[in-house]
C-alpha cells in the first residue's frame, strides 16, 4: 500500500500478464509485458489483488488488500473474530475415556513387561 487507497506490485522480472482482482473475481485492471502495476482502490471496492502470470505457467498471487475504517467498531471490520464454543457434552467424555485408555496401557504394559523374562 503506498498512499491511502494506493496499492502496488513490483515483481523482479517482467510478467506476461499481472491482473487486479476485485470482489467477486472481477478484473478491475490488466497491464502486459511488465514487472510494476499500481491501483487506486475504487468507491466500491472491499479489497484487491494481484495475480502475476509469467509465459512459462508460473502464477503467483497476492494475498488481498483489504479496506475498511479503523474508526468503526470492531464488528463492521471485513476480519472477524468468532468465538470458538466447547461442546462439553463430548469434550468430557473425550477426555476421560483418552485418561482410562492411558492409566489402563500404563499399568497392563507394567504387568506384561514389569516380570523378568523366564529362560
Amino acid at each position: 500500500v503506498k498512499d491511502n487507497d494506493d496499492t502496488y506490485m513490483t515483481i523482479s522480472e517482467n510478467a506476461a500478464e499481472i491482473q487486479v482482482i476485485g470482489p467477486d473475481g472481477e478484473i478491475l485492471k490488466s497491464v502486459r509485458d511488465t514487472s510494476a502495476v499500481d491501483y487506486a482502490f475504487a468507491s466500491s471496492d472491499s479489497y484487491v489483488r494481484y495475480v502475476a502470470r509469467f509465459a512459462d505457467g508460473v502464477v503467483i498471487m497476492s494475498n488481498p488488500f483489504a479496506r475498511w475504517d479503523a474508526q468503526k467498531a470492531v464488528c463492521e471490520t471485513p476480519y472477524r473474530d468468532f468465538a470458538h464454543p466447547i461442546n462439553w457434552l463430548l469434550t468430557l467424555p473425550y477426555n476421560l475415556a483418552v485418561i482410562l485408555i492411558g492409566l489402563f496401557l500404563i499399568f497392563a504394559g507394567a504387568k506384561c513387561f514389569g516380570k523378568p523374562f523366564r529362560r
